[in-house]
């Protein structure tokens, strides 16, 4: 097995200037993966939240089955594209274990992550996801697993405003995630996915809400990547294949190709007046596979699917060495 650490910037041209065509599933790719393991927040929440809460939140009916968004979550879209069989009844992976909580942050002893309607409600942050996989029985097949370690996002939002400036924090939270992956390398991990945050101060919550902070999110933001950039060889040891995927390069990617597209909704939220400090009134949009976002802070499907085909071709480059084209 060989190293391979990889930074790719997902801009649009280079996901179209790829040279094979999209088809699912990729051929090839199961044969390294037996499983996806992945490790975050409500980004890739898949229903642990709605368990934890007892079905109260998200609390609105028009969530798709207590996921943080009106369909599957990008990385059980990845886990279908990779060619994961679906568990036909509760519409996941069977080969998909997913330890994400929504309103999770990376380090809970550095700054505690909540969910629920008033984020009342502690969730494990990413290290303590890991802890409870390590000590699980479900890491036997753990060196043909990818795992996917991602989060950031809710650090930025419970952190900023505090002492602590917004690079600065950012930096800390970066490293942690890097501790994380460190972690799950030395019990047996060798295949990594490791995201970035996305585009934070693009969010309804933030354009609508809090603009005043669109720019600590974006300075945020930048020192996330670049912490993860100048210490990629922190991630594993020399026998993982790592693969950084800009998360935000993608998302930035699809809102710039959507705005030009008649009928696309790229700045508001498809589900207002769920969380507090929204108009008090709930309103659902008449067309949310034409809005980028699906409630204040989280992508629509969608946008879900885009990212999930975007990160495949971030996978599939490295893994295969083959470029990969997908479609919008």
């Amino acid at each position: 097995m060989h190293f391979a650490t990889v930074i790719v910037n997902v801009a649009l041209a280079a996901l179209f200037s790829a040279t094979s065509t999209y088809a699912a599933p990729v051929s090839g790719l199961r044969s390294h993966f037996g499983s996806v393991v992945v490790f975050g927040d409500s980004l890739s929440d898949n229903g642990n939240v709605f368990r934890l809460t007892n079905h109260t939140w998200p609390e609105d009916k028009a969530y798709y089955r207590g996921r943080f968004s009106n369909g599957p979550v990008w990385i059980e879209q990845l886990a279908k594209e990779i060619g994961l069989l679906l568990h036909p009844t509760r519409g996941t992976s069977a080969d998909l274990l997913d330890l994400a909580y929504g309103g999770a942050t990376v380090n809970n002893s550095r700054i505690q992550g909540y969910t629920g309607y008033q984020s009342t409600i502690p969730v494990p942050s990413v290290l303590s996801q890991v802890r409870t996989y390590l000590k699980s029985s479900s890491k036997r097949s753990i060196s043909r697993s990818l795992f996917v370690v991602t989060g950031g996002s809710n650090d930025a939002f419970f952190g900023l405003g505090g002492p602590v400036a917004p690079e600065e924090l950012a930096r800390l939270t970066a490293a942690d995630l890097l501790t994380a992956s460190r972690r799950l390398y030395k019990a047996g991990a060798r295949y990594f996915l490791i995201p970035g945050v996305p585009t934070l101060q693009s969010i309804p919550y933030t354009t609508e809400y809090a603009e005043s902070y669109a720019p600590s999110l974006d300075s945020y933001g930048d020192a996330f990547y670049d912490y993860l950039r100048s210490h990629k060889n922190d991630a594993a040891g020399k026998h993982a294949t790592v693969v950084f995927f800009d998360q935000r390069s993608a998302l930035a990617s699809f809102i710039d190709k959507k705005s030009n597209s008649p009928g696309w909704n790229v700045r508001d939220a498809c589900l207002a007046g769920v969380y507090p400090g929204e108009a008090p009134k709930r309103s659902l949009c008449a067309d949310p596979d034409r809005h980028v976002w699906w409630d204040i802070y989280h992508p629509s499907r969608v946008t879900h699917k885009y990212i999930a085909r975007a990160a495949l071709q971030t996978i599939v480059t490295t893994i295969t060495g083959k470029a990969l084209s997908i479609s919008p």
